[in-house]
């Protein structure tokens, strides 16, 4: 019989689906004036036209890379600890096959919440439409949204989505050492980001001349541009670095309940280690 907890990352990957989707469609079932109903769809509408235009690849890449390291790093601690507590001796440890046999079943365990929990990008719409639509009016909204399907407003919601918000992320989790070079078994979302970054980096670089635009001007100058580079700076950095402490804690939670996949090899390795 399965363990409930497997169901728990499948059930919080459907529910903010569905919760992002109905955010949207609120306002077609909501029990109101005819006026005001129209007045939600606009603004949900709007806000919803804003969310889908910023690109989450970056947010999702980065992402991928801290829960992948912050995993690993709980998976050896766990396999550190169950060593000392079981009695495994001084032979149980990081270059024993049977340790690396279990690291690496715990490991699939591991990319399988991160696929669930950061790859899908519903998680990063949800937290700019929660965000946006309790900060922004329906014509902000609208407003932004119209400017950035423009050909210059386009490469301003890109500068954005580079400089603002990919830049800010990365920077403050190096800083803060989140992010760190030398965590074995992390190389292939490192390897992610470098891809993600530098096909969009050239592009971002070339277009440095591009505040020289009157629209772009006008846009970055009025209250509503100010308001809106306010908005991911601040709130927006801070909903994405807390839903991922949100999805590290779940994780390492999710590793704990997973030690009954080691318990084979550990036998293995008590059995192999009396023959010696």
């Amino acid at each position: 019989m399965a363990n409930p907890s497997t169901f728990l990352s499948e059930h919080h990957q459907k529910i903010n689906a569905l919760r992002f989707c109905l955010l949207v469609l609120l306002c077609f079932n909501c029990p109101v004036k005819a006026e005001e109903r129209t007045a939600e769809g606009y603004h949900y509408q709007a806000v919803n036209r804003l969310v889908v235009q910023h690109d989450p690849s970056m947010p999702i890449a980065i992402g991928c890379l801290v829960v992948k390291q912050a995993g690993l790093i709980k998976i050896r601690e766990m396999l550190e600890n169950y060593g000392k507590e079981n009695a495994l001796g001084k032979s149980w440890n990081a270059t024993a096959s049977e340790w690396l046999e279990a690291e690496k079943e715990l490991i699939i365990i591991l990319d399988e919440q991160i696929g669930l929990l950061v790859r899908d990008p519903t998680w990063f719409k949800t937290a700019l439409y929660d965000l946006f639509v309790e900060r922004l009016s329906a014509e902000e909204a609208d407003e932004i949204a119209s400017h950035f399907q423009t050909p210059t407003g386009t490469i301003q919601r890109e500068i954005i989505d580079m400089s603002m918000i990919a830049e800010t992320l990365q920077l403050a989790y190096t800083i803060s050492r989140t992010i760190k070079p030398n965590i074995a078994g992390s190389e292939r979302e490192y390897d992610e980001l470098q891809k993600v970054w530098w096909a969009a980096r050239p592009t971002f670089a070339a277009r440095a001349n591009i505040y020289k635009d009157p629209a772009v001007r006008r846009f970055a100058g009025q209250e509503t541009g100010r308001k809106y580079g306010r908005l991911i700076a601040m709130q927006g950095i801070g909903a994405i670095m807390e839903y991922m402490r949100e999805v590290v804690a779940e994780i390492e939670k999710k590793m704990e309940q997973s030690t009954f996949v080691i318990e084979p090899i550990v036998r293995k390795f008590r059995e192999t280690s009396i023959r010696r």
